[in-house]
């Protein structure tokens, strides 16, 4: 969701992400990072000195995003599935209209792709299920 613009980006985990660092900017996303337990961090658009680190519970599978959007990303936070239960990881408070995305059961979230410039311009989810 969000605007048509930005240089495309894909961020992905070896294996499960865990979460996100969002980082803000005049009311919207400026940056956004998958946590990895195998790579460091790389971000999509720009860092920001208010940057938030959200990781879902150690027990939980991050399993989706959901935020809002304008023009462009205005807020970001994880979905994250904990047995039965999706717990939504708070938003910062930005207006626009609500989105969600959510992998299908026993599904982790593998990559994160959209289109930065200053600010993120639009956002989605690859996911994987666990190896058999």
């Amino acid at each position: 969701f969000g605007g048509p613009g930005g240089t495309p980006t894909s961020l992905s985990c070896e294996g499960p992400a865990r979460g996100l660092i969002v980082s803000r900017s005049e009311g919207h996303v400026a940056g956004a990072a998958l946590l990895c337990d195998s790579n460091p961090p790389r971000i999509m658009g720009k860092p920001s000195p208010e940057s938030t680190t959200l990781r879902c519970p150690d027990e939980c599978l991050f399993a989706g995003i959901w935020g809002k959007y304008d023009a462009f990303v205005s807020d970001l936070a994880p979905l994250c599935r904990c047995g039965e239960k999706i717990e939504k990881m708070p938003l910062a408070g930005a207006e626009g209209i609500v989105f969600e995305f959510l992998c299908p059961r026993e599904a982790f979230i593998r990559e994160m792709f959209g289109a930065a410039g200053d600010l993120v311009d639009r956002i989605g989810i690859v996911c994987q299920k666990p190896s058999p």
